[in-house]
């Protein structure tokens, strides 16, 4: 559906290249690849696109990493973005890439409808090219800085510097370009800015011997920007001569072939500019460059020691990166390997063990934290204790299924003013316990929490509570009250489409101060169900407010629309070789006599032709949102039934029946599975329909038509 552009890099650091760019993730340990939403608060496992902005054992792990660094470092954490199609559920659950793209409308090809991504982690390593631009902007400054350069010189560097466009791949060759450069620049200050610029373009060509000796004749130039990024470079030239070759086509690192000489060399630029430098223009960028020699190393202890200094000690702009990006960066380069590591940081601890409490029932999880071993880790929260308590809580609820504990180490806490991620997530799992104990405040407890949840996206998980909390109760017309708390479309109406009696249906139908679609929604829903459920009268008379110019969508698609397709039902009827009159008259006869045989094919006619068959409930399972059994009373109608009836009737016309055999083959057609409801019929059954059909009724348009039975 979506067409992806080229990534791009959050921000260059001169020449260098922030770690992001750096590091290639496949974020297996954060989560799994298929799933189906599933709209409720229990998160036991986890599932890729089920995730909530709650600390949870069964969240992507970069989720609960990003929630706790949000709260460390006050960054308020974005909401998801809403990828989806009209129709489709909103913010909460939602999929990891909600938070790494972002719409735009025209990708760098002109192409629409495309998504960048605000982080390029997980998608590869990053070209040293991505630092072009950035390093062109460092490369003007610094001519402009430099006064003693003469002004033809500086625009003719300017010039070279700006033609350079480097590819990073085999057939770049922008080093040539640059021979007569040389020539041109007499002064000595504007000569080293020439070979800096020569130095460049071949580390760019990948000619790697020439742009190491050249930038390091640089770095006792008395151009402070010019023996700065020398320095900064050498680093670089050394890290990409030390992979050459070391990833394959899929990104995979092949360690056998990494040059680790020329990683020491690296790992000596970098601790040398850092040193001489620790405020330098490239210093955060040399940090991750550092963490990423650390890395292909395999030296965990550094890397780990690294990543708690970004996370305890750097300042943003040390850090230069966002939470998204370290929280990614983390989660693929260490928290999928601390086997003999001792772990420290309790952010990234929580995370472990959060995710350690993931498939408590299953008996084979040999990974399952116990609560000897949590508590053993008591004194490295020894400065956390609501994030151990918290944990606690988890084991409790997760692991033990002790929900009484939960609501001993996690009290209420909803008088505060503003929920960050963990108290809002130690108040949502007291919640939780609370639904499991059935006590009778968890109703109370939910609203309560709704005045401090400002931050983004914290509604949503509460509006899931309460109208679970409403629904599980039989009170889900709270749910459509004037003073209701729940605003989220999709709850609102799967619980009208699932759930709702006809009284509730006709309310949201005639209440003006609702949503049109919503109300729409409301209609639908009733008529359907008027006409499936034998309700003929009622249906007669909610049919009256359709209007005759109503909408009508494509078979099986009015739930994907803005405008709800209430045209369907302002049905004309079939002329074929089985005729229908208008859905009102079939209605109106059925009204009459709800056992006719004509008007019961016709009904199925109506549902058949209109892509009924599909539809129904929104497919929730129970405990969650329309996951209930449906209050509005009566027998669905099938078609399969109908049909059923015809043929066992003795009295049933000729075409009727004959007619009642071939559709109800049909109903198993091509698959073998039944689409039209009712009792399942074995195959030989649908064989002897099948040779009924043939040879009883052979000369009707049916019994020439079908050749197979299912």
């Amino acid at each position: 559906m979506f067409k992806m552009s080229k990534v791009k890099l959050l921000k260059a650091f001169g020449f260098g290249v922030s770690a992001c760019a750096l590091i290639f993730a496949t974020p297996s340990f954060a989560s799994s690849e298929d799933c189906s939403t599933k709209w409720n608060l229990e998160r036991p496992d986890n599932e890729r696109c089920n995730n909530l902005i709650i600390l949870s054992p069964g969240n992507d792990t970069r989720i609960n990493l990003v929630l706790l660094l949000g709260d460390l470092h006050a960054s308020e954490i974005p909401p998801p973005i809403q990828l989806k199609l009209p129709g489709e559920p909103g913010a909460a659950p939602f999929e990891w890439y909600s938070y790494t793209y972002i719409p735009t409308p025209k990708t760098e090809n002109g192409e629409d409808d495309a998504h960048e991504s605000v982080s390029i982690f997980g998608y590869g390593d990053g070209s040293r090219c991505v630092s072009s631009d950035q390093g062109q902007a460092d490369f003007e400054l610094a001519l402009i800085a430099n006064k003693s350069i003469p002004d033809e010189e500086r625009e003719t560097l300017k010039k070279y510097r700006a033609q350079l466009n480097p590819t990073c791949d085999e057939t770049s060759k922008i080093f040539p370009s640059l021979n007569d450069l040389p020539l041109q620049i007499k002064s000595k200050s504007g000569q080293e800015f020439s070979y800096y610029l020569l130095s460049a373009a071949a580390f760019y060509d990948g000619n790697f011997d020439f742009a190491q000796s050249g930038f390091s004749t640089l770095l006792k130039s008395k151009d402070k920007w010019l023996a700065e990024a020398s320095l900064y470079m050498q680093s670089r030239v050394a890290l990409n001569r030390a992979q050459i070759n070391a990833f394959d086509d899929w990104g995979n690192l092949e360690k056998e072939k990494l040059d680790t000489a020329s990683l020491d060399t690296t790992e000596k630029y970098l601790n040398q500019y850092i040193s001489t430098y620790p405020n330098g223009q490239y210093v955060s960028s040399a940090r991750g460059l550092l963490r990423r020699v650390y890395w292909l190393k395999g030296n965990r202890e550094k890397l780990l020691a690294a990543y708690t200094w970004q996370i305890r000690n750097a300042k943003p702009n040390e850090r230069n990166l966002n939470d998204l990006d370290l929280a990614t960066e983390i989660d693929s380069k260490i928290l999928r390997d601390t086997d003999g590591v001792k772990v420290t940081d309790p952010i990234i601890l929580a995370t472990i063990d959060l995710y350690r409490m993931r498939n408590a029932n299953d008996k084979n999880n040999t990974n399952l934290i116990s609560i000897k071993e949590l508590e053993s880790q008591r004194d490295i929260y020894n400065k956390d204790k609501d994030l151990f308590d918290f944990l606690l809580a988890n084991h409790a609820y997760y692991v033990q299924n002790n929900p009484a504990l939960v609501t001993k180490l996690i009290p209420d806490e909803t008088n505060v003013k503003n929920f960050n991620s963990l108290t809002f997530s130690r108040q949502i799992l007291r919640g939780q316990a609370l639904e499991k104990l059935n006590d009778v405040n968890a109703r109370g407890f939910w609203i309560s929490m709704f005045k401090p949840a400002n931050a983004p996206a914290q509604r949503d998980e509460l509006e899931i509570a309460l109208a679970l909390h409403d629904e599980n109760h039989n009170n889900i017309d709270k749910i459509f009250a004037s003073d209701s708390l729940i605003k989220d479309t999709y709850i609102r109406e799967t619980l009208l489409t699932n759930i709702a009696d006809a009284k509730l249906l006709r309310q949201v139908t005639n209440n003006q101060s609702l949503k049109k679609h919503e109300r729409d929604v409301a209609l639908f829903t009733l008529l359907y169900k008027d006409l499936t459920t034998g309700k003929y009268s009622d249906f007669l008379d909610d049919y009256k407010i359709v209007p005759q110019d109503a909408k009508v969508a494509e078979a099986s698609y009015w739930y994907l629309g803005d405008e709800v397709s209430l045209g369907v039902f302002n049905w004309k009827g079939v002329d074929a070789e089985y005729s229908c009159p208008s859905l009102n008259i079939i209605a109106t006869n059925l009204n009459k006599n709800p056992n006719s045989t004509r008007y019961n094919i016709c009904l199925g006619e109506f549902l058949r032709i209109n892509g009924f068959d599909d539809y129904g409930s929104y497919g929730a399972e129970k405990g969650e949102i329309g996951g209930s059994p449906s209050q509005f009373k009566g027998k669905p109608f099938s078609r399969l039934e109908a049909y059923k009836t015809t043929i066992a009737d003795p009295k049933a016309d000729v075409n009727d029946k004959a007619y009642s055999l071939y559709r109800a083959i049909n109903c198993y057609a091509p698959t073998g599975s039944n689409t039209c409801g009712g009792i399942e019929v074995p195959k030989s059954q649908r064989k002897a329909w099948f040779n009924i059909l043939k040879t009883q009724y052979k000369n009707t348009p049916w019994a020439k038509d079908l050749r197979y039975y299912w």
